[in-house]
């Protein structure tokens, strides 16, 4: 069975939906819209003992957007070995995500960029009584520049360029993006940002590291702070040209070898600066069983390397 993507909107489930934001809340942007199965049309959920022979109906992945790909192979990988279950990996902000987890949104997995917007999902179910598993991290991330790829419009020679963006000192005279301060993606530009002591303020804030890619895909921006992961060698913008990885060496944001993912430092240049991604079978999951095995690959030799080879890092 094909595996779906969705695309991160709020899971209907209530008039009204909030945003968990390092404790606080805001409002998600947009209506909201099913995300997967509602839960009046749900098969019988599995018994809570049961095992990967009852992994079967839709299982429900709320996945940041920088997962998206690696997971969707991992998906289509677990339905080959379950021909019963459909696995629908829906991708968005982490704390947009995270927040309908903790007000009640159907799904059976949630995977952030941060182990911090975890921890507010996580600590609302129990604050709800639902008791909450411990999440396991599954990998990391650092931080690197995204500029327009000869494939970009209008951008045919960019990287050769002599107004090119080529480190993060050059964005003081380039109009760049970064993601929303309250998401994962947007902590770690605004780090690496003020390692470097670039003052100029971005022209846009998105609400995930796909919203930048799409905005150095499309030449609107010079230049867009993301995932090291997203400017990866086997990342789809960059093979179709698209985007162009400038790695981050260092608090100074110095060009790293062709290809190699540089490390991104904190203010006092010592330690770098990089996310941890955990992921939780939810308390409540409609498909246990599925969501048990769709976490036991990401665990796995398979998935550890289906990672790696989207450029993502060990867990810690």
């Amino acid at each position: 069975m094909s595996t779906r993507r969705a695309a991160w909107r709020p899971i209907a489930w209530a008039a009204t939906t909030v945003l968990l934001v390092g404790g606080g809340v805001w409002l998600a942007e947009g209506g909201t819209a099913s995300a997967g199965t509602d839960a009046a049309d749900a098969p019988p959920r599995a018994a809570p003992g049961g095992t990967d022979d009852d992994a079967v109906g839709e299982v429900v992945v709320l996945a940041a957007a920088s997962l998206a790909e690696p997971y969707e192979t991992l998906a289509a990988e677990l339905e080959r070995r379950h021909p019963g279950l459909t696995v629908t990996i829906s991708t968005g902000p982490s704390t947009a995500l995270a927040a309908q987890v903790a007000a009640g949104a159907p799904a059976d997995v949630l995977a952030t960029a941060s182990v911090e917007t975890m921890a507010a999902a996580t600590g609302a179910l129990d604050e709800a009584g639902t008791g909450t598993p411990e999440p396991v991290v599954v990998a990391t991330n650092t931080m690197a520049l995204a500029v327009p790829g000869p494939s970009a419009p209008g951008n045919g020679d960019a990287p050769d360029d002599d107004a090119a963006v080529r480190s993060l000192a050059d964005l003081a005279h380039a109009r760049y993006a970064v993601c929303r301060p309250e998401v994962p993606c947007g902590e770690g530009a605004d780090a690496v940002l003020a390692a470097a002591g670039v003052a100029r303020a971005p022209v846009t804030y998105e609400n995930d590291v796909g919203g930048v890619l799409t905005k150095v895909a499309l030449g609107e921006v010079d230049a867009g702070l993301v995932y090291a992961s997203d400017v990866h060698p086997s990342a789809p913008l960059v093979r179709a040209g698209r985007v162009v990885g400038v790695p981050l060496d260092g608090a100074t944001g110095d060009r790293g070898a062709a290809g190699e993912p540089g490390t991104a430092l904190t203010g006092d240049g010592a330690a770098p600066w990089t996310t941890s991604y955990p992921v939780l079978v939810l308390p409540d999951a409609p498909h246990p069983a599925g969501a048990r095995a769709f976490v036991d690959l990401l665990t796995s030799d398979v998935g550890r390397a289906v990672l790696r080879d989207a450029g993502f890092g060990p867990p810690p």
